[in-house]
């Protein structure tokens, strides 16, 4: 489901812009987040930010929903824990009970830890959830626990985990984490991965953690990785034209990196030897299992690798034919249709 196609809905359009005078404004790169900001701003945020992650929320949870095995996991619950970490307004958890309400039946309860910075954003998302209960369009029960914490290091991160005595069926973060990339909170290590590393032994056998976050924008990148001690993994350089792709290409071979093609002009740069097969050796080797146990999907020149690595090569059914020519199996489905879905059923979970 693409989230342009998620409208909110009308009952909870007229709680943000009528009951609580949300201001949209059409420009979003005028709105920078900050926990600092007053009240006024934090009713821009909201008009501006809340749909959007309420449609990707939305969009998520019900693509998660159209695996059979997946939802019936789900089906019978009745209650259902949520943590949203630096949750704002609240745009991504009223996203994920819309959905959870349209797709589970029988659930009747859902309990959400929330986390954000900012005071007047939290009281937002509490008084939204009150409203909500009361709207006769929306039929769960929240138990929401809001708390204002402000992230500097990662004392404050333990801190979050100390106070989960449960585990979760969702962990979300939603146009956040970036925000510790831009202020370098946690000097050079990575905001990405210190933050599922923490998280992730709260979720539960079949829980799901999402990330959606937005891109840094610099003027200058290779400035910018000097000043914060960073280097980049791969580059993707994106084209108007093939030619032009090619053009770059021919400037860059003289160095010693690795090309692919991604996408219709879009061309990757990477490392020498660094590679999709050689990331998933690594991750095989960090988690303790052979490459022969790990199953790899793709579609494009850049999956050639890994998919000639991994125990169970896999291609999606619109693969080009170098990738399908390499792939043990090809699948049905495209990676617009469920490719991936289909993979795990067929592979996975069979």
């Amino acid at each position: 489901m693409d989230n342009k196609s998620v409208i909110l809905p009308k009952w909870i359009d007229k709680i943000i812009f009528d009951d609580f005078e949300a201001v949209y404004e059409p420009c979003p790169m005028e709105v920078v987040y900050n926990p600092d900001q007053p009240y006024e701003f934090v009713k821009l945020y909201l008009g501006t930010y809340f749909p959007r992650s309420f449609a990707e929320a939305y969009s998520i949870i019900s693509s998660l929903m159209t695996n059979d095995k997946y939802k019936q996991s789900l089906y019978n619950l009745q209650e259902i824990n949520v943590l949203d970490f630096c949750c704002g307004t609240g745009g991504e958890i009223v996203g994920l009970l819309v959905a959870l309400s349209d797709n589970l039946p029988n659930l009747k309860r859902v309990n959400i830890n929330a986390y954000d910075a900012n005071p007047d954003a939290i009281l937002f998302l509490y008084h939204l959830t009150e409203l909500m209960e009361k709207a006769p369009e929306f039929r769960l029960e929240i138990h929401i626990n809001p708390q204002c914490i402000y992230i500097e290091s990662e004392l404050e991160i333990q801190d979050v985990i100390n106070m989960s005595n449960v585990q979760y069926h969702f962990i979300m973060s939603f146009k956040a984490i970036n925000e510790f990339v831009q202020r370098g909170t946690f000097n050079k290590s990575n905001p990405y991965e210190l933050i599922v590393s923490y998280f992730s032994p709260l979720l539960k056998a079949n829980g799901v953690f999402i990330i959606s976050d937005v891109a840094t924008k610099v003027d200058n990148v290779f400035e910018y990785c000097k000043q914060k001690g960073q280097s980049a993994s791969k580059i993707n350089i994106y084209h108007s034209t093939p030619e032009a792709r090619e053009a770059t290409k021919k400037i860059l071979s003289k160095y010693d990196l690795v090309f692919n093609y991604a996408e219709e002009n879009s061309l990757e740069v990477s490392p020498a030897n660094v590679t999709k097969g050689t990331g998933l050796t690594w991750l095989c080797n960090h988690l303790g299992f052979g490459i022969n146990k790990a199953i790899d999907v793709g579609d494009a020149e850049n999956d050639i690798d890994a998919i000639a690595t991994a125990g169970l090569g896999v291609a999606m059914a619109n693969a080009i034919d170098k990738v399908k020519e390499i792939a043990d199996v090809v699948l049905e489905n495209d990676c617009d249709h469920s490719g991936c879905a289909e993979a795990i059923e067929k592979y996975l979970l069979g």
